[in-house]
Parts: structure tokens; sequence; C-alpha cells
């Protein structure tokens, strides 16, 4: 009996010391469902960050949790913003035209992602990077995200190198429209002065387009009803008898939309910095206020006053040339073809508005329909605000208000520019009005087809603004010398450049007397443009 007691006792107790320790676990679960490990917390889904917080301090384990917990919605979120870069692209080379609806963001997106588009690709990839240090380009969809990525910068790379090919077809234009030896006709200083290269420094910054070398007068006031004009001159030179160029901004005719004070300034940076003309950018009363012709009768007034003042800045009152973009082309173009019509300059019918040279960017030339372009996107606005009437009810006035219904034999040379890839004006306007001119005028018709160019590609400096500024250069100076057979004008004295673009308020001009006159220094302000 005792040794069989003994024999329980020993093997009870050989049992109890061969157990496992997870029979025993069961004690001592409380202690630990109390203090969970840090890898338990980080591996829950539903983390909170202050728990996180307290295991280790460190705001790493933060981050990373939060990443990790949200891995399949941020690659999700990489693949729609590869998609937009790579729809960004694609619009570059296929923009949706002339439809009401999309035609705007087309243009805009367009426009800026193709002519900045060494801009574009890095801000891209910083965005791509970022989303790589997230670890979030990962698997199936991260990979199909970074090939649409790569896709599209490839594109805008090959949208960006094409503008390259630009001199030499702008030079055959311009063979094409003044002949083969039109070079021959000017001086050999004035054939070394033609530039066909890049400027980096300009691109590199393109929003800053006015050369330090170009003194700016500002609002110098003109005509009945306010208007004021701006005017780029060589600084420090003494001009004489310079050529002329006035520019017509554009903005749909319309108030808000655009105004003297930011177009065509790559052009005429150029032409007053590269070769002395000066150029004088014009403001007119804008629609819904105005309605036509009030918008040409005051580019009229301008050429008139720059008739009568040009010479106090150096300038030649008997050669002026006109350019203009957009609603400025449709102006410059009807300008440049309606010299000296009464309906177009009341109260000053004798004076003289005619131009010896005219340069107009994608503009609309035919508002009538009578041509069969395209206007579906833009006639209802046409005669809801700017005419104020339908073509069925006064057809007479859409003639007159259109450039192709008013060419004639005796029309200036025209260079005539539109962009391939023009969403807001239908290409076939310009191809149009060139077509016309070569079959009616006595006078040079030259066309440049811009390949891949949006509207309002000339903005700020890009390639595709330099070349054409350039070539626009050649077919103005061209004019000059043939029309005048003078030399380029003579920049004498010319101080040291000061590395900011001076910008001075001019005083009222006592002739003109401004219904709304506006505020104006009693002398000249010098304005740097670094304040």
């Amino acid at each position: 009996m005792l040794a069989s007691t003994i024999d329980r006792t020993t093997n009870s107790a050989t049992a109890s010391a061969t157990t496992p320790l997870t029979d025993v676990e069961p004690a001592m679960t409380p202690m630990t469902a109390s203090a969970p490990t840090p890898m338990a917390m980080m591996k829950r889904e539903d983390c909170m960050v202050s728990d996180s917080f307290c295991l280790d301090g460190k705001r790493r384990t933060i981050m990373v949790s939060l990443w990790r917990s949200n891995y399949p919605a941020l690659t999700m979120f990489f693949l729609l913003v590869a998609l937009l870069f790579g729809a960004l692209a694609f619009n570059v080379h296929n923009p949706v035209l002339h439809r009401q609806k999309l035609t705007v963001p087309s243009f805009v997106a367009g426009w800026l992602t193709g002519e900045l588009a060494l801009h574009a690709i890095p801000l891209q990839a910083v965005i791509v990077l970022l989303f790589y240090s997230a670890d979030a380009i990962e698997g199936f969809t991260g990979s199909l995200g970074m090939l649409i990525v790569l896709g599209g910068w490839l594109s805008l790379w090959r949208f960006h190198r094409d503008a390259a090919e630009l001199p030499r077809s702008l030079g055959a234009a311009l063979d094409a429209g003044l002949g083969p030896d039109w070079r021959s006709e000017l001086s050999a200083d004035t054939r070394a002065g033609f530039e066909t290269h890049l400027d980096t420094r300009a691109h590199a910054l393109p929003f800053q387009p006015v050369a330090p070398a170009v003194e700016v007068i500002k609002n110098v006031p003109f005509g009945d009803y306010g208007q004021t004009l701006d005017i780029y001159r060589k600084r420090g030179a003494d001009l004489k008898n310079a050529p002329v160029l006035l520019q017509i901004h554009g903005g749909a005719w319309t108030e808000n939309l655009g105004s003297k004070n930011e177009q065509a300034l790559p052009l005429m940076s150029h032409m007053a910095d590269r070769h002395g003309w000066i150029c004088v950018a014009t403001s007119y009363r804008l629609s819904p206020t105005a309605t036509f012709p009030e918008h040409i009768v005051d580019c009229k007034q301008a050429l008139v006053w720059i008739r009568d003042h040009i010479t106090d800045y150096g300038g030649d009152p008997d050669f002026v040339a006109v350019t203009g973009g957009s609603a400025g082309g449709h102006l410059s173009s009807l300008l440049a073809l309606t010299p000296n019509v009464p309906a177009f300059q009341p109260g000053f019918e004798d004076r003289d508005t005619s131009v010896v040279a005219a340069v107009p960017f994608y503009g609309m030339y035919d508002f009538v329909g009578e041509y069969s372009l395209d206007n579906s996107s833009a006639q209802a606005f046409i005669e809801d605000t700017v005419m104020k009437c339908r073509v069925a009810d006064d057809i007479e006035l859409f003639r007159q208000a259109s450039p192709l219904h008013n060419v004639s034999a005796d029309a200036p040379p025209f260079l005539t520019i539109h962009g391939t890839n023009d969403s807001l004006v239908a290409l076939a306007h310009g191809r149009a009005l060139h077509a016309k001119l070569q079959a009616v005028s006595a006078q040079p018709s030259v066309y440049f087809e811009v390949p891949g160019a949006q509207h309002a590609f000339d903005m700020f400096a890009s390639p595709r603004s330099t070349y054409v500024k350039q070539s626009v250069a050649q077919f103005l100076t061209w004019v000059h010398e043939t029309h005048t057979g003078a030399k380029p004008p003579l920049l004498e004295a010319v101080a040291e450049v000061p590395l900011a673009t001076s910008t001075i308020e001019a005083a009222a001009t006592p002739t003109e007397t401004p219904a709304t006159e506006p505020e104006a220094a009693s002398d000249p302000v010098v304005q740097d443009s670094r304040d």
C-alpha cells in the first residue's frame, strides 16, 4: 500500500515536472493581454497615431504605420496621378478643337504643358519621387502607372524637340512668300543681325520676357474714353526715325480676359532690344460695354496718336506696322485692310490710318460664315457680346467686321501666323486669309503654320515663341529696308544697361483730353521692376 502510494506520488511529480509551459499559460494571460507587443500594435489596421507614439515616441514609426496601412489606396492614387500626367501629354498632341464645353480646358492644359514641357517634366518627376519614397509604386498597379508616366515624359520631350525644326520651316515660308532671293535685298549688317538661336536663360524663367535693356513707358493716355498705351524702346539709345510696331492685344474682345500689359512681350522686347524698333501696345474699349465697331475705332485712334506724337520718342510716324493675337489678330488685320474707311474713324475721317505691314497671330477673319470656316464655338458669343445683333439682322455689318471681306489689291505685306493645334480658333481662318491675300493683293503674303502650337503660344518665352519672333523680325526688317531703303535704325549713345527693365509712368499728353483720365504722375517716375 505504501509502495503504491509512493509510486502514484512520484508519477504525479514527474508529470508535473514534464508538463509544457503552455499548460500553465492561462494563469499568465491577464498580464500579457494588457500589454501587447509593439509589433502586434503596428500590425493592427485600426492603429491610432497616439498609440504608436506612446509605444516608442518615434515619428518615423507613426508615418510608416500610416503609409503601410494605406498601401493599396496610395498605389491607386498614384495610378490616377499617372493617368492625369498621361492625359496632359496626350492633350498636347491631340487637343480638343472648337467645342464649347471642353475647348477652354484643353487649350489651357495644352498651352502650358506643351510650351513649358521642360518645366512640366521635372515637376512631375518630383511628385513621382514622393510616391516612390512612400513605397506606393508597387506591384502591377504601380508598374502600370510608372509606364504611363514615362510614356508621357517621352511624348513631352518629343514635342519640345520638334520645335528645333522651326527655323528651317519658317525660313522656307519666308522664301515662298518673299521670293528665294529676299535676303540679298538686305544689307550685310542686317543679315548678320538675324538670330536663330535659343536663349536658355529666358526659357528657364519664361514669364520674365522683357529684356533688361528695354525701357517701358506705361499708360500714355489718348482718345476720348480713357484709353492708354505703353511704349517699348531701347533704353539709353538716341533713336531717330525708328520703325514703329503697333501691338493690339487679344482676349475675346471682352473685359477681364486680356490687356496690353501681358501680351506679345517677347516680340516687342526682341524688336526693341535687338532691332531698334519702337513698339506701342494699345488698349481699346472692350465688350460687353463696347459694341463693334468701337474696338477698331480705338485702335485707329491709337494709330493717329502715333502719327502725331511718336517723333517725341524717336519713332518714324510714316513707318508703322501692326500686329496682334487672337482678337488682336482680328483687329490688326482689319486695321491693315481698312485704311481711311470713314465708318471706322468717326470724327477723324480725314486722317491717314494706313500701315506698311501686318502680322496677325491666330485671329478669326470671317464673322459671316461665308467661307465655310468653323465658327461654331464662337459665333453665338460674337453675336451676343461683340456685335450685339445676329448675322441675319445686319449681314453687311458682319462683313465690314470680317478681314476676309476687306482684302483688296491695296493690302500691305502680310505675315499670317497660326498654330496647327489651336483649340480656340480654327486653323482654316489663317489659311483662308493667306489664300485670299495671295489671290488679290499686289503685295507679298507670307504664312507661318506652326506645327504643334496652341493658341497664345507666343505669350511667354519658349522655343516656338522664340523662333517665331525671330522670323517675324526678319519679315519686318525686310519690309522696312525695301519700303524705305533705310538701314536698321542707328542706336547712338547707348548707356550702360542696369539689370532691370525701367518702367516710366507717363504724364497725360497735353493734346489729348480723355473722358476718364488714368492716374498719372506730374513728372515721369522710374519704377524698378525688381520692386
